[in-house]
């Protein structure tokens, strides 16, 4: 089947996009980002949440890597539904990437941790009424970048990492603040093992914020 559009029709696959992007703005998400997550000295022109929420936007349309970045950003379309002129380009995301260290993820994880209270406020009644229930179980990610730190192969022979990963099943919400990996050094005779830890001892402000979001949207549950 072949579509034809006028000069004077912009049109993209993904239309869903407009509507996410209102749902970060009105959580407050994108002010969040640009107060706590402090990664760039000089904002010219883009700030700290056009970088995250870039990268963000190109995985949810699809994108496998920052190179699909410079197809979204040539999209008028797409622009069109974020609202703005323009976009970083994969190079300039990727040297976001190497200056993006552990403490901003901590810091990162903390705002969408928060954004997600303030949603969870919003909700009706019976959404608060409910009891909350975590789902805690470890996962596989595939990487096809085998020289990464931190990787090895998994039981199945797919190279990555295995995050411990929290969820509140009500929702399927992800509770970032226990998520990591840790890996037992090989010894002779030995391959590397997976030892999944847990960071929330480690991270108590996160963790906590998690708690919080739970707390303030459900009654206490298993």
């Amino acid at each position: 089947m072949t579509y034809e559009m006028s000069e004077r029709v912009a049109a993209m696959p993904h239309g869903g996009l407009a509507v996410a992007h209102q749902v970060v703005v009105d959580s407050g998400l994108v002010d969040r980002i640009d107060d706590q997550v402090r990664v760039l000295k000089q904002h010219r022109p883009y700030h700290e949440s056009d970088h995250v929420l870039n990268i963000a936007y190109n995985v949810l349309c699809g994108g496998r890597s920052l190179e699909d970045i410079e197809v979204r950003r040539n999209d008028e379309a797409f622009l069109d539904a974020l609202g703005v002129e323009a976009l970083p380009d994969p190079t300039t995301a990727g040297d976001f990437c190497r200056r993006f260290s552990a403490t901003h993820l901590d810091a990162l994880q903390d705002a969408l941790n928060a954004s997600r209270v303030e949603v969870w406020k919003r909700q009706p009644a019976s959404f608060t009424a409910a009891t909350a229930k975590l789902d805690v179980d470890g996962t596989l990610v595939p990487s096809t970048a085998e020289c990464k730190q931190g990787m090895v192969m998994s039981y199945n022979g797919v190279w990555g990492y295995h995050p411990l990963v929290v969820s509140l099943s009500n929702t399927g919400s992800r509770c970032t603040w226990s998520i990591d990996l840790a890996i037992e050094a090989p010894t002779k005779g030995r391959r590397p093992t997976w030892a999944v830890r847990s960071r929330g001892a480690e991270r108590p402000g996160s963790r906590a914020s998690c708690f919080e979001a739970t707390r303030t949207s459900h009654r206490p549950g298993s």
